[in-house]
């Protein structure tokens, strides 16, 4: 009997015949996210939200990529190096957009140019300001980037010094990809339900309203070809994956020993990181002390809070691995009097294992000092709105950070519309990650006072690592993926052999 799931999805394309659909269904391979937003957006400042991430950048070709195993590879571009400050990238022939729009190096520089002047409307961007000509586009004097030109079938970008931190990084996210003309209506997102495809999938829509259908483009990359024609994207959990018939993967932060049985298995690292944003914007947190008041008891509740888990690891350290010294929030009387005035402050969760214990502990908090909270659970429409935070005093964010500081990632998080804007109430910590990235702060330093510029501004509280399993049914090859992944690709995967 064929999982309903898949009988869905094959109504969606034509009428086959019964060889036909048995040739269709064995050519799908199903994903499951727990944690997929049940509300997704294509549009171009959306995208970088995990839950948007997941379903949309796979029609958005990049220049470059990470495969599992974590090494960036040529992906658009046939090769790079390196001249001077100019990095420059060979294009592949006979590339185009699912519409037909040519994929060349001058539409490309457009592409870029266009994406670079929407990401920088709230602040710079943290690697491309690098560029030349780049403050004169943002200002509108250019309608395009004089660093990044094509010469041929050749993309050059021009450097105004050789910082060139974070670079290739950029160029593997979707954003700064080539996003086909088609999708805009000048810098306007057109439809944010949907995307025209520049990458190795093309998007075809929901088979159900649980699910998101990928398709993979014929001819597209040969060397780089998804194994599977079709891949289904689900927001289901343990028990609907279970059920399902056919090759699939979960992703899960928190399996128990019977999760894993009968299934291959992948633990991914540990980079991720949820903090607890206090909202300097509104008025119980204007004050620093306030801030660092509720954070020194926010922490103390947060060490008493009984709490096991397999993919979440409670922390009071920025990075998983660091051994640094942690500084302690000095007591205040001044607080200590200001906390007894009548206070009521909304945190913003979803529904979660991290979410709903960053609940738990920000109740008890709050009954210590008196104050009212209550919790909104709705689901926000996009990333955008999420992450302006304008009627919220506490939010959970959380994102991937790396294995250690690095100012580009710093200055993307706290500093660039790249990131979610997370909290720098004083400035400090963007002016560091500048001074960092310039090389004014002696490396042997660095994480020990980022990590004191944190707890001094008590406006980002970190308090879960995240890094969970991938499972996968027995009919596909583990062995097609590396074992430092941190989010499959879906070309990744491969049927068992």
């Amino acid at each position: 009997m064929m999982a309903n799931t898949n009988i869905r999805l094959i109504k969606d394309f034509n009428l086959f015949s019964s060889d036909q659909l048995e040739e269709k269904m064995t050519s799908t391979v199903t994903f499951f996210f727990p944690e997929l937003r049940p509300e997704l957006s294509s549009e171009i400042r959306d995208i970088e939200d995990l839950s948007n991430n997941l379903v949309f950048a796979p029609a958005i070709g990049t220049l470059v990529t990470y495969f599992s195993d974590e090494r960036p590879v040529p992906y658009l571009a046939k090769k790079w190096w390196l001249d001077g400050n100019r990095w420059i990238f060979e294009l592949r022939d006979q590339l185009s957009c699912e519409n037909g729009e040519p994929i060349n190096a001058t539409n490309f520089a457009e592409s870029l140019a266009r994406t670079i002047r929407i990401y920088s409307s709230g602040g710079d961007h943290p690697v491309f300001r690098r560029i030349k000509g780049y403050r004169q586009l943002v200002s509108g004097r250019a309608s395009g980037l004089e660093g990044i030109r094509a010469d041929g079938n050749r993309l050059i970008f021009e450097f105004e010094g050789r910082d060139f931190s974070g670079f290739l990084e950029h160029l593997t996210m979707a954003p700064f990809g080539f996003v086909c003309s088609a999708n805009f209506e000048g810098d306007k997102w057109k439809d944010r339900s949907t995307i025209i495809s520049s990458g190795p999938f093309r998007f075809a829509g929901m088979p159900d309203d649980r699910s998101y259908h990928l398709i993979a483009r014929e001819n597209f990359l040969p060397e780089f070809a998804s194994k599977f024609k079709n891949i289904v994207v689900r927001r289901g959990d343990l028990g609907q994956f279970k059920k399902h018939v056919g090759p699939k993967v979960i992703e899960l932060f928190d399996p128990q020993d019977n999760h894993l049985e009968g299934f291959a298995q992948i633990r991914q690292m540990p980079q991720g990181l949820y903090i607890l944003a206090l909202n300097h914007k509104r008025a119980t947190f204007e004050s620093k002390t306030v801030r660092q008041l509720f954070a020194r008891m926010f922490k103390e509740e947060l060490r008493r809070l009984p709490f096991e888990s397999k993919g979440y690891f409670k922390t009071e350290r920025f990075y998983f691995n660091d051994k640094i010294e942690l500084s302690e929030i000095p007591k205040s009387s001044h607080v200590q009097e200001h906390s007894s005035k009548p206070t009521s402050i909304v945190m913003k969760i979803a529904n979660n294992k991290v979410h709903l214990a960053l609940q738990e502990i920000a109740e008890r908090t709050s009954k210590r000092l008196g104050w009212s909270i209550t919790f909104d659970t709705d689901p926000s429409k996009t990333f955008l709105r999420e992450h302006e935070r304008t009627n919220f005093d506490l939010v959970v964010l959380g994102s991937e950070i790396g294995g250690g500081y690095e100012s580009w990632i710093i200055d993307m998080l706290f500093c660039s519309d790249v990131g979610s804007r997370w909290p720098d109430p004083s400035g400090q910590i963007c002016e560091f990650a500048r001074k960092t990235a310039s090389g004014e702060i002696s490396p042997d330093s660095v994480a020990q006072q980022f990590q004191d510029l944190l707890t001094d501004d008590a406006a980002a509280i970190p308090t879960f690592h995240r890094g969970g399993f991938y499972l996968l049914s027995k009919d596909l090859d583990i062995k097609s993926l590396g074992p430092m992944v941190t989010r499959i690709r879906f070309e990744d995967v491969g049927p068992a052999l």
